[in-house]
């Protein structure tokens, strides 16, 4: 993401862009949603990858989604998510590692919310001159006091996503996030929880009613 400081993002629009959606003879086929497929207009699914390209202007993202480059149209007022802080989507860029939730529109991946896992900048060890909220020893591992303990139910797991629900004891319904870089040991653990399972871990917020794994608590 670009380093300067965005500002708060207004309430979400309700309306949607409307793009042509074409190839680049740079990044290959671009791919949206199969029109073949079976799913119900408005299906969800997530998205995972580094960003190829970003074009503002049409508000269009090409994030390669292992392997493959797929474009996503992102709404006005959309929501960018990084390090608890929310930013309009105008600072994501090339090389951003992110996760987003799209939704089948007419044809075109859709979304309003945007996690970035780890900036072009993170991911390539440079400095935030003049950016005081990401401290130089601060930059890849969550500070202590952003780390919270959390005891609760798995009502679903969605491994494909890396992501599952629980009804935690204190704080309600929370879905939670696997890192894209999880250890195998917690890739493995995580893998195995079944609905129903009583589970213990510790992770940083990253949104209302979302969090992301720091590990699990043996």
């Amino acid at each position: 993401m670009t380093r300067s400081r965005l500002t708060a993002l207004p309430a979400l629009a309700l309306a949607l862009l409307v793009a042509t959606a074409c190839g680049s003879g740079d990044l290959g086929p671009i791919l949206g949603p199969d029109p073949g497929d079976d799913r119900s207009p408005g299906a969800t699914t997530q998205i995972v990858g580094e960003i190829e390209s970003a074009d503002h202007a049409r508000r269009e993202l090409v994030v390669d989604d292992r392997g493959r480059d797929v474009r996503i149209v992102y709404e006005r007022g959309t929501r960018v998510l990084y390090r608890g802080e929310t930013y309009e989507p105008g600072g994501l860029e090339p090389g951003d590692y992110v996760r987003v939730d799209v939704r089948d529109d007419r044809g075109l991946w859709v979304t309003d919310y945007v996690v970035v896992e780890q900036s072009r900048q993170e991911r390539a060890g440079e400095a935030y001159p003049g950016d005081d909220r990401y401290p130089e020893d601060d930059r890849r591992t969550p500070r202590p006091a952003d780390i919270e303990s959390f005891t609760g139910r798995v009502e679903d797991v969605d491994v494909r996503r890396g992501r599952f629900d629980v009804s935690s004891d204190r704080h309600g319904w929370l879905t939670v996030h696997m890192p894209y870089d999880a250890s195998s040991a917690e890739r493995s653990e995580f893998e195995r929880l079944r609905e129903g399972d009583r589970v213990d871990f510790e992770a940083e917020w990253i949104g209302e009613d979302r969090v992301e794994l720091v590990r699990f608590q043996r």
